[in-house]
């Protein structure tokens, strides 16, 4: 009977344990986070553990441990207790572009040339798929030879991936033609050829035009290759891996060909006795206007709660802005570029817009090689899967200062 009252004790004891358990966890965790200070674009090597503050939700916090480090070196260090960081680099190259340019291939060559170490990993994505360079081919194999492989790789994947999208957008330049002589542009239907796979299936009148245009607009979202989903699975994925997560996002600078507002303007007044016109009209308008996909504060929050430090190169190579005929390039990618940049920021990362891909890669590898590593507690940590905001700040110092930004309590 004693034995049995005992049981019965101890089973109870851990129900209510289990319950507690259920609402959070309390547990100790401990906190890594890397920082990079600059005055301008100069890194600031000689901090002290003291003069830096740290805030979680608002809370200070005691900073543990500092240790600055050089590429994978430690090269000093002020702790309470040794937190053994694990520096070694990972390098992530991806590429989002449809086309290829010798600038691509310069920074290929200056990355292999003077920044990838023997100990440092190495994956390229390119549109088709992704690409691991194994440290057997790294210490076996010239690194000049390694770097021609590579482009022609990127060259290649970027060609075949960007097919469908340039198919697409040379369609819905000559529908847009087509349709812009309706309301006296300069172009004629001769534009459009015949069996141009844009207008099969379709008669050439205004209204069937406008629908075939719409239909290629969509087809364009569709062949779009970057979406919310992919950046999370990257992020989650990346969470899993220790070491420094260093990713380099090219992204080539969208355009896609719409009717200037003085043909939208003349289609419609043109139109006043077919209301069903006006209507495709009012909705071609509505489709110019792209709705954000991606939602920079679950990026953000993923990205710093795996620790990636994430810069985007923002690459323009557009040929030509304005087409005659009614007719212009139009930029389409604002809704993604607001979205990375946030990450980037948000995660300690650099945003560079450019037109010649090597120098912005070159500036921001420099500014990932030597930052400061901060190790601290947060007391009465809850598992409680959400989101903890951090801070860091330099005392008395005007300086810019990059870290990611938060993590999830998870």
């Amino acid at each position: 009977m004693k034995k049995t009252a005992i049981f019965v004790v101890i089973f109870l004891l851990a129900l209510s344990f289990l319950y507690q358990q259920g609402q959070y966890d309390v547990v100790v965790r401990n906190v890594e986070v890397p920082v990079r200070v600059f005055s301008g674009n100069t890194f600031i090597n000689d901090l002290i553990r003291e003069d830096f503050e740290v805030l979680e939700d608002g809370i200070p916090q005691e900073i543990l441990a500092m240790y600055l480090i050089d590429k994978t070196d430690i090269t000093r260090r002020e702790e309470t207790r040794n937190f053994m960081p694990f520096t070694p680099r990972i390098f992530y190259l991806a590429f989002n572009m449809t086309d290829y340019n010798s600038k691509v291939g310069d920074a290929m060559d200056y990355f292999f040339e003077e920044v990838l170490q023997p100990q440092d990993l190495l994956t390229i994505i390119t549109p088709e798929k992704p690409y691991v360079l194994s440290a057997k081919a790294l210490e076996s194999r010239p690194r000049e030879e390694l770097a021609k492989e590579l482009k022609k790789i990127i060259r290649k994947d970027i060609n075949t991936a960007s097919t469908l999208y340039k198919s697409t957008i040379t369609n819905l330049k000559r529908l847009a033609a087509s349709i812009s002589s309706f309301s006296g542009g300069w172009e004629s239907m001769d534009s459009i050829e015949m069996g141009d796979p844009a207008t099969e299936g379709f008669a050439t009148g205004l209204e069937n035009l406008l629908k075939a245009y719409r239909m290629r607009l969509e087809e364009l979202e569709t062949a779009r290759g970057v979406n919310e989903k992919k950046l999370l699975d990257f992020a989650y994925q990346l969470k899993r891996q220790r070491g420094q997560k260093n990713v380099f996002y090219f992204y080539q600078k969208e355009y896609r060909p719409v009717l200037s507002t003085m043909s939208l303007q003349r289609l419609y007044n043109t139109n006043q006795d077919m209301p069903h016109v006006q209507a495709d009209i009012n909705d071609l308008m509505q489709m110019y206007t792209r709705d954000n996909t991606i939602s920079a504060n679950r990026l953000s929050q993923a990205f710093g709660d795996a620790s990636i430090m994430f810069n985007l190169i923002f690459v323009d190579q557009a040929k030509e802005q304005s087409i005659s005929g009614g007719i212009r390039m139009q930029e389409q990618s604002e809704d993604v570029f607001q979205a990375l940049s946030r990450a980037a920021e948000s995660s300690g990362g650099m945003v560079e817009a450019t037109k010649n891909a090597a120098p912005a890669f070159k500036k921001t590898l420099g500014m990932t090689e030597s930052y400061y590593l901060l190790y601290y507690a947060p007391q009465n940590y809850k598992k409680d899967g959400k989101f903890r905001s951090i801070k860091i700040k330099v005392k008395n110092k005007d300086y810019r200062v990059a870290y990611r930004q938060g993590y999830l309590a998870n």
